[in-house]
């Protein structure tokens, strides 16, 4: 899954006042996103007494698609990312978080990458839908890492 193979690729980024590690232990908690992310919901991990790290698996929905993932990237305070896999023909998605430390904040970026059918459909909709459900995602992460 690569930005120059995909039908679907969005780069996002906003710089924070908090440090990479506040921002990752947010970021790195898929069973609280429903408590900060309006579009987030019923998330269950695989193995919910288990520290999220490479392999974890979770179940959730967004924008009302039930979708699995798995994480590939769990490094703390650096960066986290996952597959997708929504239902239907087996369409592949990646997203990536890379957590760069700016002064005492830190700048984070995301990306999505996506091939398949969904990718292409949501491609011809409009790529603007995915880049800004992904600010909200960076402007609600801002917001809760600041209590």
């Amino acid at each position: 899954l690569t930005p120059g193979n995909a039908d679907i690729f969005n780069h996002n980024q906003l710089t924070m006042e908090q440090s990479c590690d506040v921002i990752y232990s947010w970021l790195s908690a898929p069973s609280d996103w429903p408590s900060w992310l309006i579009f987030a919901k019923d998330v269950e991990l695989a193995h919910p007494t288990a520290p999220i790290a490479e392999q974890s698996r979770f179940k959730w929905t967004i924008f009302g698609i039930p979708i699995e993932a798995e994480i590939f990237v769990a490094e703390p305070g650096r960066r986290f990312g996952y597959t997708v896999t929504p239902p239907g023909p087996p369409p592949r998605y990646a997203q990536s978080w890379l957590l760069t430390p700016e002064g005492s904040g830190c700048s984070v970026t995301t990306e999505e990458v996506g091939v398949g059918e969904l990718a292409r459909e949501t491609s011809a909709k409009g790529d603007l839908l995915v880049y800004l459900a992904h600010e909200l995602w960076l402007a609600s992460l801002r917001f809760v890492s600041r209590n």
